[in-house]
């Protein structure tokens, strides 16, 4: 977890869901997303300030969705693992890349 001094840049969107993938493309095995959270944290972005959902639910919620897209699967309650066969080798290097978008 950052410092509190460390300032967090909000990003959206197709970011936010390739930054998400990278955490998930990482991960060893099944993630939750206070897990995907502390990464993105960690890595100085956090979801858009505008909403009224914490990151966490902003998260879970893109996880749901990527689910029913056939990209994610779920293990269990709360733990997700990214389905890489749904995933081109080149969107698994730009997700890798997101941080250059920035």
């Amino acid at each position: 977890m950052p410092s509190t001094s460390m300032e967090l840049r909000a990003i959206s969107g197709l970011t936010l869901r390739r930054a998400m993938f990278a955490v998930l493309l990482r991960a060893d095995g099944p993630i939750t997303a206070h897990d995907v959270v502390a990464e993105l944290h960690a890595a100085g972005v956090t979801t858009p300030v505008h909403t009224v959902k914490p990151p966490v639910q902003v998260v879970a919620d893109m996880l749901g969705y990527q689910v029913r897209a056939g990209r994610v699967r779920r293990t269990s309650r709360g733990r997700y693992v990214l389905v890489a066969s749904a995933m081109s080798r080149s969107t698994r290097h730009r997700c890798l890349r997101w941080r250059e978008r920035l």
